[in-house]
């Protein structure tokens, strides 16, 4: 289902994030945000990447840092929503240097905690 609306950015360095690290690892965290109501932490809620994917192994995801190279070379950096509201067009965050954007191709609004 996210294999359509994924685009990762990082302005200091290109990925190729494919369906094995959209569809696995990425899909696997934002499962997990999803049911846990976590996608809008905040910035100065000081959460890592690395802290975060612990915090979905210990909910029974199976999930590793080292499955994706977006989450393993920003595991120290901090992961944050840059989008404040659950219903929306678009759904970005921070994950260390690169940025997620999960966008509707739709003229209707996402309901991202209906997901």
């Amino acid at each position: 289902m996210f294999s359509d609306f994924w685009k990762v950015a990082d302005h200091n360095t290109s990925y190729t994030i494919n369906n094995s690290c959209t569809c696995g690892p990425l899909k696997v965290l934002f499962d997990y945000l999803i049911a846990s109501k976590r996608l809008f932490i905040h910035a100065s809620d000081n959460i890592t990447v690395g802290s975060l994917v612990a915090d979905v192994q210990t909910a029974g995801y199976s999930i590793s840092i080292s499955d994706c190279r977006i989450l393993s070379t920003n595991s120290n950096k901090l992961f944050y929503a840059l989008t404040t509201d659950s219903i929306s067009g678009s759904y970005r965050a921070q994950v260390g240097t690169g940025t997620i954007s999960i966008t509707t191709t739709s003229t209707f609004d996402i309901h991202f905690y209906s997901l």
